[in-house]
């Protein structure tokens, strides 16, 4: 799903009511980033440009090119099963990273000396880096802690229960922050003066949470453009079919018109009215333009949950436009709207590859567990379109879902054999908080044990169906499973235990 910008924040010292401003507010951004590729996440980069606007001295501290005690090895895993084509990365500087960011960080915190510092944690995956990063903030300093992000936003509860942080943005923060930084800043008592500000809560001097109990989604149109300025200039590059292209990750509508039960948006949906919205024309081209421009851009990669759904005729005309900056664009959508007609308007105008969303291969499970309703003959034909207009594709997959069986996961892989997507990119399940699904393995007792969400080849499920064991044995030789015909599915099961066989059956695969 799109990134959503959020933030919260930590420690307040309690001073006087409005001062006179002597020198500009100082605000330190952290991203704790686990090295899952370089990255450009909206949500940091529209608070950037929101924070210039008001003035404030602005600095960043990004963990992606450190040395992580749990670095991230989801590329290299993902190449060695076949997933992704290898990449050369020795001239950009990928493999020169930084020692200690935990030093660096306290550093940082000393000399700058900011009044803010703002945490933004995107999902669970790197909750524990973050969490390291409070941890870490000297107990004497006197500034602000907020953290934020999609995280935050669906475990309020466990997030309360942070040390050192006093605030906290459950919500977008476009439209709301700079009023939540005025009433920390200027140190009015909550218990005073209890504050009107949606999607913020803020820690009185007593422990406890005041909240407006109001909720907002931002007014995507007229937000500011993204700012990548504090960003490593090695951010803007990404792998592709084992090439390298330098790219920027924009967003034309934010949330998506569907409720899956593993996402999410589904939260999201019960949440807030008007949750997908949608720029004009005019405004995303003015934003693409000003970024291509800026950061010498080849390409743009739409966040978008589901790019196609939007009208016909907007999709032509912003692509139309794209085209004529001389720029390629790679976007996602759902099978559904991954028309013929959409699909030859987009190839028309330069995209070079798109992620279509296929999840499982069983059609009874998919529109039952997973409230998808598509059929399997609508995603065949969506890749048939891709292949006809020459548009690289990648079909996402999950396997071990919440009584998923083996049949299952062979009918996925049978699916995409014949809509022969160019990358298959599969996962195994994880039980994220926020949805439907989550709620139900949870209610079946088939989590067992404390998700560890930075080690993505363990299965967390304990199924009386299929053994995680069995889960992560499939996830190893899914590709084997997708690209090789029936003849040699007693092989491949071979291959799920024994790494020779495995080894032998992979270079079967172009």
């Amino acid at each position: 799903m799109a990134a959503i910008g959020i933030m919260a924040g930590c420690g307040i010292k309690i001073m006087s009511e409005t001062k006179p401003e002597t020198r500009k507010r100082k605000f330190l951004l952290v991203s704790p980033m686990l090295n899952f590729g370089p990255f450009l996440p909206i949500s940091i980069s529209v608070i950037i440009s929101i924070l210039k606007k008001a003035d404030y001295e602005i600095k960043l501290f990004d963990t992606t090119f450190y040395k992580m005690p749990q670095r991230c090895t989801y590329i290299a895993d993902a190449v060695k099963i076949g997933m992704f084509k290898s990449v050369n990365w020795e001239s950009y500087g990928m493999d020169n990273l930084k020692e200690n960011y935990l030093s660096d960080f306290k550093e940082l915190v000393r000399s700058f000396e900011p009044d803010f510092i703002g945490i933004s944690i995107f999902t669970t995956f790197n909750e524990k880096i973050a969490l390291s990063l409070i941890d870490a903030i000297d107990d004497r300093f006197s500034g602000r802690v907020i953290v934020g992000g999609i995280h935050t936003y669906i475990n309020l509860d466990a997030v309360k229960k942070y040390r050192k942080i006093s605030a906290i943005i459950t919500g977008e923060c476009e439209d709301v922050l700079i009023e939540a930084l005025d009433y920390l800043y200027n140190n009015i008592d909550a218990r005073v003066k209890k504050h009107n500000i949606a999607n913020f809560l803020y820690k009185d001097t007593r422990g406890n949470w005041i909240d407006s109990g109001r909720t907002k989604v931002s007014d995507i149109e007229h937000i500011p453009f993204l700012n990548w300025d504090y960003f490593d200039d090695r951010n803007f590059y990404r792998p592709f079919h084992g090439n390298v292209l330098r790219m920027g990750h924009i967003e034309m509508a934010r949330g998506c018109p569907f409720k899956c039960t593993y996402c999410i948006n589904e939260h999201f949906h019960k949440q807030s009215r008007g949750f997908w919205r949608i720029k004009s024309v005019d405004r995303i081209l003015k934003e693409i333009n000003f970024l291509k421009n800026k950061y010498d851009l080849e390409a743009v990669k739409f966040w978008d949950d589901d790019f196609l759904a939007v009208d016909i005729k907007k999709i032509e005309r912003v692509t139309k436009g794209i085209k004529m900056m001389g720029l390629k664009f790679l976007c996602q959508s759902r099978p559904e709207h991954a028309a013929e007609e959409k699909i030859r308007i987009i190839a028309e105008n330069g995209c070079i590859q798109i992620g279509i969303g296929v999840e499982s291969g069983s059609q009874e499970y998919r529109i039952k567990k997973l409230n998808r309703k598509m059929t399997n003959e609508r995603i065949i034909d969506a890749f048939k379109s891709c292949r006809k207009h020459s548009i690289s594709s990648t079909a996402f997959c999950m396997i071990g879902m919440p009584d998923e069986t083996r049949a299952d996961i062979l009918e996925t892989a049978k699916l995409l054999r014949v809509a022969n997507p160019d990358v298959i990119n599969h996962a195994i399940f994880t039980p994220y908080q926020g949805n439907s699904l989550y709620q139900y393995a949870k209610e079946k007792n088939y989590i067992t044990e404390d998700v560890n969400y930075e080690d993505y080849t363990k299965c967390f499920l304990n199924m009386p169906l299929l053994s995680a064991k069995e889960v992560e044995g499939l996830f190893k030789t899914f590709i084997l499973y997708c690209r090789l015909d029936d003849s040699y599915y007693e092989l491949i099961r071979k291959a799920e235990v024994d790494n020779e066989v495995f080894r032998k059956l992979k270079a079967l695969i172009p």
